[in-house]
């Protein structure tokens, strides 16, 4: 009897190591999967820069407002997937670009009224967008880097 009750507990320690070790593979496939999602969270953020950034050197100043609405959804994403230094550096972009379309209004306007400020505001707009624009290029290389999977 007592080999009877050893067997059984001999066969109920393999059966609980085996479950623990089930278990630890299934945490670390977990874990993985949830690894896999964010990146490709953060993949998409990055084509949306990508993207932004195209429309802002082949559109110059004259860029639809919907590119950057769009954009500004994934800047305001990029708080939860990026660190705060990306996350700020993002925002930077998109609030230069919002200055950017609110300047370009104003120059519009005063080109219909023939307004004495025209050239002085064709000239800041046309700076505010260079400098949104050059903000792009160091992120994106940036983002390479944190996003490259195999080194």
């Amino acid at each position: 009897m007592d080999l009877a009750a050893l067997l059984i507990s001999l066969f109920s320690l393999l059966v609980a190591l085996a479950a623990g070790g089930y278990a630890g593979m299934s945490a670390f496939a977990a874990k993985r999967q949830n690894e896999i999602s964010i990146h490709e969270k953060r993949l998409e953020i990055f084509r949306s820069l990508q993207s932004f950034r195209a429309i802002l050197a082949t559109r110059g100043v004259d860029f639809p407002e919907e590119e950057y609405w769009k954009f500004l959804s994934s800047a305001d994403l990029s708080e939860f997937y990026f660190n705060e230094e990306i996350y700020k550096k993002f925002m930077c972009i998109a609030d230069g670009a919002n200055a950017t379309l609110n300047k370009h209004s104003s120059w519009a306007a005063s080109e219909i009224h023939k307004s004495p400020d025209y050239s002085r505001l064709v000239e800041e707009t046309k700076t505010l967008h260079r400098t949104t624009r050059d903000k792009c290029e160091p992120l994106i290389e940036s983002l390479k880097e944190t996003l490259r999977l195999a080194n």
